[in-house]
């Protein structure tokens, strides 16, 4: 099926432009479309409701409101089954303007037998986003590894407007290179295609992850951006960019594919009594936000829950292949014939169809294979992690004898050299395997279980579990080799031998003031890779350094290069506006958050749109702005103040220390001797735990 018009709304505005509301519908084949009556004097307002006065606001929704008459439809006719039955679009002068879907939020019709006025709501598309869980376009869930573009267009794919996005951000990773507009191959190149992390970032349990709205905030609020939709794409804006006057962006379409580049890009707008756009009477009304004293960042130092992806065999039915396998790595092809295909089912034990009992089947493909393996996905682990795993496996021929090699656990680290986890638990870089040694005559189509835990891994990298297969040069059931109980987790270091709070940035003045500005960012240079959010390159090292662009020698950790983005917006006091507006364009395209704002009569000092409700054929809005910054000078983005870093506080655990005990109250029920007795008990107490 495919998206036709359906209903279409037609008007003027009071200076003469076209405005055209098209309302699609998900059908077989194009209707014949129905023209609608627009109602009032207002007939369409779009609004961007969330943020007032906020600059550092990660997701600006926007919303639309049309009035129609019921002359030919009634509001039954809009009742919708889906998020996704009606899409709409709004042209102005036939520019898309705006893109989102009809909601049944609301939905209003006076209960009269004549025609009546009926409102219809719309939403940008955010909203779906708040109930469906990241995954990526295929709709399978996201493990592994990836860069942030990848989760920003797997996240606003599930929007279902396929629209383009923007993402204007001058923040490098240090010694990597700039987008540049005479090197196609460079338009990728942002911050957001630098910066790799693994997906278990957003896993909150074995099947949970965030949903997508989530992940989007929290990607938006660790780099200081906001996102909203503006002109029929989505646009991404580092707030930092704004302040220090440069709007630089890399154009993607909604699979995260660069498309071009969008070099020193201004969306100011002037407003004064001599220019197009001007204040409503005399109504405006002016604050101030008050500085803060201090800005401090803070990223919590959490590990990732740990799981085999689809470990439990429930994401396909039986007799189909799970997704959640790659090929065996090049790097272990050559050892003893294994060859990289067969195949990998899913079967139920035999007398019930519990799907806790599901198994998986391995078999090769052609009778010239002895072997093949498959092999998981990978997960990051730093330097003195341990490695816990387990399974139960079984075979379909009593005494089948070909090796003893049933799995093998691959750590690569940082310079691509492979290890393997042994019986005794240590690693080496010869091959080896864990598994069992079965006796000549034992039977081997019963269970047996398996867990083994490895010592700390020799460096910074990767693990993943390889899991064979044999054929002994038959390709039937009589050969199969079955797994299950799968289990998988990362001891590490940290949590092992070491209690740690986090880290944390911060900026501060000495001035007398009481109000703070406290953020969480959910990906940072963390110090252990094994960490939530941890920024890496494509060979699972650190991004460590980050750069403003054009000052690639002024390098600094990225949670000192946030904090200072956050302090530029925060240290001195902002002028507020609140007001009304009449024209609402720039450059005959519809004024929305992509805009900042000049008056005339305000001298030096350029604001960021927070709030807009825009009543779009009387060309006249309301608004809420804030001031972004002075444009006489360039101090707000120079502007450090007092920086002060605590980048991880980390108590080791001491094996010898005393084992820590509530103290028992001290009996006075005695008096004097019940308190000399209690104050010995304690003493023996703790002389039994320190050297017991």
């Amino acid at each position: 099926m495919a998206y036709y018009v359906k209903y279409r709304c037609e008007f003027d505005t009071i200076k003469g432009r076209q405005v055209k509301v098209d309302i699609e519908e998900d059908t077989l084949s194009a209707p014949t479309i129905i023209d609608l009556t627009a109602a009032s004097e207002s007939p369409l307002e779009i609004s961007y409701p969330n943020g007032e006065f906020e600059k550092m606001c990660p997701i600006r929704e926007s919303k639309a409101r049309l009035k129609i008459l019921s002359d030919v439809v009634t509001s039954e006719d809009f009742y919708i089954t889906s998020d996704s039955q009606y899409k709409v679009k709004i042209y102005i002068n036939n520019v898309l303007e705006w893109v989102g879907w009809l909601d049944n939020n609301i939905i209003t019709e006076p209960f009269l037998d004549t025609a009546n006025e009926i409102e219809l709501t719309c939403n940008d598309g955010l909203s779906l986003l708040k109930t469906t869980q990241l995954k990526d376009q295929l709709d399978d869930q996201m493990w592994g590894f990836y860069k942030l573009k990848d989760f920003i267009a797997n996240s606003l794919y599930q929007t279902k407007l396929n629209l383009d996005f923007v993402t204007f951000i001058n923040q490098y990773a240090s010694s990597e290179l700039e987008r540049n507009d005479n090197v196609p191959t460079s338009y990728d190149f942002d911050a957001f295609y630098w910066a790799n992390i693994y997906a278990t970032t957003f896993l909150k349990g074995p099947r949970d992850f965030d949903d997508c709205y989530d992940v989007l905030s929290k990607i938006m609020q660790s780099f200081g951006c906001t996102l909203f939709q503006a002109r029929g794409k989505w646009y991404i804006i580092q707030t930092n960019d704004r302040i220090a006057g440069v709007l630089d962006g890399t154009i993607r379409d909604y699979t995260g594919t660069a498309l071009n580049i969008s070099m020193n890009q201004s969306y100011k707008l002037d407003i004064g009594l001599n220019e197009v756009t001007k204040l409503i009477n005399a109504d405006a009304l002016t604050s101030v936000e008050k500085p803060f004293k201090e800005v401090a960042v803070k990223h919590s130092f959490d590990m990732p829950v740990v799981y085999f992806r689809n470990f439990d065999l429930l994401d396909r039915g039986v007799g189909n292949s799970p997704t959640y396998w790659t090929a065996a790595p090049t790097a272990l092809a050559s050892f003893y014939g294994y060859v990289n295909s067969g195949t990998i089912n899913v079967d139920i034990e035999a007398g019930t169809n519990a799907e806790i009992r599901r198994y998986m089947v391995l078999r090769a493909a052609t009778l010239s294979q002895t072997a093949f393996a498959k092999r998981t996905s990978i997960y990051p682990v730093n330097s003195g992690d341990k490695i816990n795993f387990g399974f139960s496996v079984k075979f379909t021929d009593p005494y089948f004898r070909f090796g003893d090699v049933w799995a093998y656990v691959v750590f690569v680290n940082t310079s691509g050299v492979h290890y393997y986890l042994d019986l005794d638990g240590k690693w080496y870089t010869q091959f080896r395997s864990v598994g069992y040694s079965y006796h000549k005559d034992e039977d081997r189509r019963f269970w047996k279980s398996y867990n083994i835990t490895s010592v700390g891994v020799p460096a910074n990298g990767n693990v993943s579990i390889v899991l064979t297969g044999n054929s002994r040069d038959l390709i039937s059931s009589n050969h199969d080799v079955y797994y299950k109980d799968l289990d998988f987790s990362v001891i590490t270091q940290f949590n092992d031998m070491t209690e740690v709070d986090g880290y944390e940035q911060k900026s501060e003045t000495s001035n007398n003031l009481k109000n703070k500005y406290d953020n969480e960012i959910f990906v940072s240079n963390a110090p252990n890779i094994s960490t939530k959010g941890v920024l890496l390159d494509t060979d699972y090292v650190l991004r460590g350094n980050w750069y403003y662009k054009g000052d690639d020698a002024n390098f600094m950790p990225f949670v000192k290069y946030i904090t200072r983005s956050y302090w530029r917006s925060m240290y001195r006091k902002f002028i507020r506006l609140e007001g009304r507006l009449f024209d609402l364009y720039q450059g005959n395209r519809l004024l929305s958050p992509l805009n900042t704002v000049e008056f005339t009569e305000v001298e030096d000092k350029e604001f960021m749109i927070t709030t807009l409700q825009m009543d779009i054929r009387q060309e006249s809005s309301e608004f809420t702005m804030i001031e972004l910054r002075n444009t006489l000078n360039n101090n707000d983005f120079t502007q450090n103040g007092t920086e002060s870093f605590r980048y991880l506080n980390v108590k080791a655990k001491d094996e010898n220390d005393p084992v820590k005990e509530p103290k028992t109250p001290i009996d006075w029920k005695f008096g004097t001797l019940g308190v000399i007795s209690s104050l010995i008990r304690r003493n023996r107490r703790r002389r039994f735990n320190n050297y017991s």
